[in-house]
């Protein structure tokens, strides 16, 4: 692989200066060989200059007439860079030491004695290093097809990475320092930078999930594992892991993502490397539509500031995909307001507005997206789509005509430009937009569906009817491409007889199910426009259809237009008020809208109707249990204890009826009640961590201290990084005398939010337990710096501090407990005694 860097690659300018230099010198050394009396020596002294410069003549000619490299080719191309020699100083380009040129050129492979110790020297310096990640890494990449490595020259920073990268067409870039501490052994610091978007785009949706861009991974120790030269098994799988990502080869790499976080280098802790994989596992689950683990993914990173703001994005990402519109907006506009310069924030806060008639807002953070990021070709495209609704075609074109300037492989800038362009009458250019279209996606509907409007301008009916059937039979739920081919049949007056013999004849002859079928589909898949155009487009044709109304008013609600929800559920029930479907929108959207006490008697009225639904009666206990804790009153708690009890009778397996009916138990004083139906929620979903929680909590209230302890284990597994669980169970181990595990618990805690005061409080009684007392002072002062008014943090400073023989401290701090509060007895009791 050497041979590719073999022959070096001048400047062209630069080779042709040697050349002028050398033909210059020529008659010089021809007047000086022509001068009298010169001593033989001399002549042949120049004719050597001669010969010499013939050779420079000769090798610029070779070097100018060298054909170009070709560059590497791969559906994933892995590019590693020689490594950088940290100094004392300042990071140096690396250079071959006189002992690394003579001895013999390593062969990287390990050959171990029989005590498993290597053979063969270590890399020394930045160069072999490079060289042996390159080894090992072509051997880790070889099984997968179509990857590529290529070895690159030292570079600097990343700005340098970036360029070199995008010169070889390198996709991830392995590149970093080396460093040699004082009497130690090498270490290498490996820094991965990604030159392209890795994230496959959402299909049916314009939001966008955030990715990596680099990761600098902590320096480590050279030496031989398993076979393969490492410094970390986590490289290995972090590389590979990230490899298949690109790739698109999901299973495998959610198994190399995994075995990041249990390397021995982890050792259960979140790093940075740790929160990659786990943002890079979330988006697989994202685009393999499993939405819990995506969650959980995404929420055990979101206290890991290296990427808890894409994390915080990616989960208003997965409810919006999941239909959970208003959680969505909340999240993205949340994080927004922590993270104000994060492009994809804004852009997928926009898109949601704009799904949600929000239009001027969504402008608004479209415009914002693309100021912090124009390379967001996505948010030209939203920005066109308001600026075409709003009746200024110019302005949208033109930013779509900026959309493909950066992305010129946008395939939907191309298709939404050359709608704009047929509105226009703009057939030419439009027509070299569809074709541009057709050649990255030759098999999407929406190109097909345009060629087809634009043959029906250009007054060719057959055509545009072949190119509306192509577009259907891609698409058979494509509502507008059977409205348009309607259009044309009835002009032209041709037969249906070429028509699907199901859904097309009831395109065309616009048959109010196909249109709810239609509007069915495109609700499943979140696409909302389409949908309510479908159901309304049902009832223009069947106005009596409950059913298209049910479903019009939850499309209408789950965009945030209750009022017109609200139209369309009351017109369902005068239609046929027997559809439990419709009680169930209506009392959700009442109780959206505060009106709880209707939201019940909706339910209630549901249940005279069908008395045995177990979803009904759930639904009504749910509201009961929310007018007792907006009211304080009694009755509403027995109401809603009343109908859980009634859906789990029902259905046994209603996991969250029997979990909701354990919370208004333990709100009623009915613990063993209570524990039953905790024991139900567990037995029928066992990875519930709540559930665990909540039954730790009873068990340790009832003196079941170590059942309560081992629920409380396994509730932190099933909601990792979650701090009040690691609280609790950091408590329960303390009473159990388990002080050790105790603190690493906090620990746990105090990495997932280190912000948190009352985890830095409890991490130091722990430590003035364990007799850790600088430790326990460090605590609680880091406590004090961040919420100085709070009286228990001074309550335990003293203590460690008198624990630690320092009176006087103590003496301080318990003072400065009782100016906070001067009501506090215990407090004045140890100010005294101290």
């Amino acid at each position: 692989m050497r041979s590719r860097l073999a022959i070096p690659r001048l400047q062209r300018s630069t080779l042709l200066s040697c050349a002028l230099i050398a033909v210059l010198l020529v008659p010089l050394a021809l007047y000086l060989e022509t001068l009298p009396n010169v001593n033989p020596g001399v002549r042949w002294l120049f004719f050597a200059v001669r010969v010499a410069i013939a050779m420079v003549l000769l090798a610029v000619w070779a070097l100018l007439n060298v054909p170009p490299r070709k560059p590497i080719a791969g559906r994933v191309v892995v590019g590693v860079a020689s490594f950088g020699d940290a100094g004392p100083v300042e990071v140096r380009e690396p250079r071959r030491t006189l002992l690394q040129m003579l001895r013999p050129r390593p062969t990287w492979e390990p050959v171990l004695s029989e005590e498993g110790e290597t053979l063969l020297p270590l890399p020394d310096g930045g160069i072999e290093v490079g060289e042996m990640l390159a080894h090992a890494i072509r051997k880790l990449v070889a099984p997968i097809p179509d990857v590529r490595l290529v070895q690159l020259p030292y570079v600097a920073d990343e700005r340098q990475a970036l360029l070199t990268a995008d010169a070889a067409n390198v996709d991830i870039m392995v590149w970093g320092t080396t460093q040699r501490p004082a009497g130690g052994a090498l270490l290498f610091a490996p820094h991965v930078t990604f030159t392209r978007r890795l994230e496959p785009p959402i299909p049916q949706s314009d939001l966008r999930l955030c990715g990596l861009n680099s990761i600098v991974l902590p320096a480590q120790h050279l030496r031989v594992w398993q076979g393969r030269y490492v410094g970390v098994q986590q490289l290995w799988s972090f590389l590979l892991g990230v490899v298949f990502y690109a790739y698109t080869a999901d299973e495998e790499a959610l198994n190399e993502l995994a075995a990041v976080r249990v390397t021995p280098e982890t050792n259960g802790h979140i790093s940075s490397a740790v929160a990659a994989a786990q943002l890079l596992a979330g988006n697989l689950h994202v685009t393999n539509e499993h939405w819990e683990p995506a969650l959980a993914a995404y929420r055990s990173i979101l206290h890991e500031p290296s990427y808890a703001a894409e994390a915080a994005v990616n989960l208003g990402v997965v409810y919006a995909l999941r239909g959970e519109t208003v959680a969505a907006l909340d999240q993205l506009s949340t994080t927004i307001k922590q993270h104000e310069f994060l492009a994809l924030a804004h852009h997928n806060l926009a898109v949601l507005q704009q799904r949600i008639d929000r239009q001027r807002e969504a402008q608004t953070h479209f415009e914002r997206a693309i100021q912090l990021d124009p390379t967001l070709s996505e948010s030209y495209r939203g920005l066109a789509a308001i600026l075409r609704q709003q009746g200024n075609p110019q302005a949208a074109q033109q930013a779509l005509e900026q959309a493909l300037g950066v992305q010129p492989n946008d395939v939907q800038a191309c298709r939404d430009l050359a709608a704009i362009l047929i509105d226009q009458g703009q057939l030419g250019r439009a027509e070299h937009q569809l074709e541009r279209a057709l050649a990255l996606d030759p098999q999407h509907a929406t190109t097909y569906y345009l060629f087809g409007l634009l043959r029906e301008q250009a007054n060719d009916a057959a055509s545009a009817i072949d190119a509306l059937e192509q577009a259907i039979a891609l698409e058979a739920n494509y509502a507008e491409a059977y409205t348009a081919l309607a259009r044309l049949y009835k002009q032209t007056g041709t037969t249906t007889g070429a028509l699907s013999p199901i859904t097309r004849p009831s395109m065309v002859t616009a048959d109010a199910k196909a249109h709810m079928d239609l509007g069915l589909a495109f609700l499943r898949q979140f696409r909302n426009a389409e949908a309510e155009h479908e159901f309304r487009a049902a009832l223009a044709k069947e106005p009596a259809y409950a059913a298209a109304h049910i479903q019009l008013g939850k499309v209408l609600r789950r965009n945030g237009r209750t009022a017109e929800a609200l139209q369309a559920l009351k017109a369902a029930l005068e239609i046929d008020p027997h559809l439990l479907s419709t009680y169930h929108e209506l009392a959700e959207l009442r109780a959206e809208q505060g009106e709880l006490e209707r939201a019940a008697q909706t339910l209630e009225q549901a249940g005279r109707i069908a008395p045995n639904d177990a979803n009904t009666a759930y639904l009504l206990g749910n509201i009961r249990a929310s007018q007792a804790r907006e009211t304080g009153s009694r009755a509403p708690l027995e109401q809603a204890i009343a109908a859980y009890h009634r859906a789990t009778t029902l259905d046994p397996t209603l996991a969250a009826a029997h979990y909701n009916l354990a919370i208004a138990a333990l709100t009623d004083g009915d613990v063993s009640g209570a524990v039953d139906a905790l024991r139900q929620t567990i037995g029928i979903n066992p990875t519930d961590g709540e559930a665990h929680r909540l039954l730790a909590t009873v068990y340790n209230d009832l003196g079941r201290g170590r059942e309560a302890l081992q629920l409380m284990l396994r509730a932190a597994e099933l909601l990792p990084g979650h701090v009040p669980t690691l609280l609790q169970l950091g408590q329960l181990q303390r009473q159990n005398g388990q002080l050790d595990e105790a603190i690493a618990t906090l620990r746990q805690a105090q990495k997932a939010d280190a912000q948190n005061v009352r985890v830095l409080r409890e991490l130091g009684a722990l430590y003035v337990a364990a007799k850790q007392f600088d430790r326990a002072i460090s605590a609680f002062n880091r406590a004090r710096d961040l919420a100085p008014d709070q009286p228990e943090t001074f309550f335990g400073l003293g203590v460690a501090y008198r624990a630690a023989g320092r009176l006087g401290d103590a003496i301080s701090a318990f003072g400065d407990a009782s100016k906070r509060d001067p009501q506090d007895a215990t407090t004045l009791t140890q100010l005294a005694e101290t």
